[in-house]
């Protein structure tokens, strides 16, 4: 492996593992990332894994596929969260009585 490859490995790994972190909060908490930031990490993660396979970039295509996959996850929960707020807000309303004048 020459330096150029360490530092893409090192570079990989230190992006990758940010994401971690916010993969564990938001399958714990339910509190994630704007689906705007979502949409515009997942493209651009698109953009990297297609920039990788024109230069041949193992790496820089591996690294972001995980990059992908994670995000991926986090958009799941992030979609499921508010559709589950949506039922228990529509719940909470229908159960909720409203005196009569």
């Amino acid at each position: 492996m020459n330096t150029t490859e360490t530092i893409g490995l090192i570079a990989t790994l230190l992006t990758t593992s940010a994401f971690f972190p916010e993969v564990k909060k938001a399958y714990k908490s339910k509190n994630n990332l704007s689906t705007s930031t979502l949409t515009i990490f997942i493209i651009g993660n698109i953009f990297w894994i297609g920039y990788g396979f024109l230069i041949n970039g193992n790496i820089l295509i591996g690294s972001s596929t995980v990059n992908l996959t994670l995000q991926l996850f986090l958009a799941y929960c992030t979609f499921k969260s508010k559709k589950e707020l949506k039922v228990y807000t529509r719940k909470m309303l229908n159960n909720l009585e409203i005196p009569q004048p």
